[in-house]
């Protein structure tokens, strides 16, 4: 687990390297992080005040410990994520993309919230 609640830390490269290794993050809703995780690979908690804030991490903690399984899957989910999404590999393909579309070389390509990979071009 990664428990990273930081408001600070707006590009997240610390959340990315913890998905690829198999760790299961919980973010601060906010800045990089908080566009990174989704439900599938990691947890988002809300900024409220900070007692909230402590009171979901522990809960989801808690849930973790009960469901062992939960995080295997969290975990297996994140690296299939951190391998198909975040990759530099990814990151170049999505910017050729978009470059091919504003030079007019190409279709304007899809670009989906980032818990979904797979590039569709729009008409």
């Amino acid at each position: 687990m990664l428990v990273f609640p930081s408001v600070r830390e707006f590009g997240g490269g610390v959340v990315f390297e913890a998905l690829a290794m198999g760790v299961v993050p919980i973010v601060a809703d906010f800045g990089g992080p908080g566009d990174i995780v989704h439900p599938d690979v990691g947890f988002k908690v809300p900024l409220t005040n900070e007692e909230d804030v402590v009171w979901q991490i522990e809960k989801i903690l808690a849930e973790l410990a009960r469901d062992r399984g939960f995080l295997e899957r969290l975990r297996q989910q994140g690296m299939r994520y951190a391998r198909e999404c975040l990759s530099w590999e990814r990151k170049a393909q999505i910017t050729t993309q978009i470059l091919t579309w504003a030079a007019q070389q190409g279709p304007k390509p899809y670009l989906q919230p980032p818990r979904r990979c797979v590039q569709t071009p729009v008409q």
